[in-house]
């Protein structure tokens, strides 16, 4: 009797695990294969430009083209590649800036046509041009007004902002509106968000010469013709992110304190005729 109930008390115990043991093992779920979003327009190609918060439209508002061409020349017909440019700035920026569009247009900080007038003259000019674009065109200049002209086209009128400015990290920069509302550095755009109050990298992109802008933060050029340029390092490569050398002297007090050039250069200052 004893061994019959030992021998039952091992059955009972046997056959659970055994009914363990037969379970298959579960495996987790397949997960769903992920789905591969098809980007439309102009983002099939530029993946990584994203607009700012305050202009999330579409590309072609700005830049033109046609969004549903199926190849690069298609698309790009008709494209404003920098719909910002003086040319351009009232059918792009003046859609919903119309006002301030108006207002630089007037403004000297844009045109200008003080300091343009006031070399001319000194040269003998007797006409009084309202815009640097009105400065005549002699492809062989005699006399000293029309090397004058030529001077102011070549070299004074770079840093205006129908250009791009030297082909320097810090000189590089947008046109019209971008020049001052987008960020540049290394010579590249920085994103496509506009930026509403320009900082002073924005001014020094001009401003970078023996003028009004360089000596705010105590520099001085030196050495400025390029076969007196002597690098003060021994390192490779040198690179001169405005393209000339510096005297490094004292910031100007206001901006060791921490001001900005726009603190005091309001936009009212320098987007307006008056």
């Amino acid at each position: 009797m004893k061994w019959n109930f030992i021998f039952l008390l091992g059955l009972v115990l046997l056959f659970p695990g055994c009914r363990n043991a037969e379970k298959p093992e579960k495996k987790p779920p397949t997960p769903p294969p992920a789905i591969q979003t098809r980007l439309h327009g102009c983002r099939r190609c530029h993946r990584d430009i994203r607009p700012g918060r305050n202009h999330n439209f579409a590309c072609t508002k700005c830049h033109a083209g046609n969004p549903d061409g199926a190849s690069e020349k298609e698309a790009h017909a008709g494209l404003l590649a920098r719909p910002a440019h003086p040319d351009s700035m009232a059918r792009t920026c003046g859609r919903c800036h119309q006002q301030q569009v108006e207002n630089i247009r007037a403004s000297l900080h844009f045109s200008l046509s003080k300091a343009v007038n006031l070399v001319r003259k000194h040269f003998g000019a007797r006409d009084t041009l309202k815009n640097l674009t009105e400065i005549p065109v002699v492809l062989h200049p005699a006399t000293k007004l029309q090397l004058a002209d030529d001077m102011l086209r070549r070299r004074c009128l770079r840093c205006h902002v129908y250009s791009s400015g030297d082909d320097y990290a810090y000189t590089r920069r947008g046109t019209g509106c971008a020049a001052c509302h987008m960020a540049f550095a290394g010579g590249k755009l920085l994103s496509h968000t506009m930026i509403r109050a320009p900082g002073d990298q924005q001014c020094l992109s001009c401003h970078y010469a023996n003028t009004v802008g360089a000596d705010y933060y105590g520099r001085f050029e030196q050495d400025f013709g390029s076969e007196y340029r002597t690098p003060f390092t021994t390192s490779q490569p040198y690179t001169r992110p405005y393209g000339v050398e510096y005297h490094n002297l004292v910031p100007d007090i206001h901006q060791q304190r921490g001001l900005s050039c726009i603190d005091c250069h309001s936009g009212p200052e320098l987007m307006t005729a008056d």
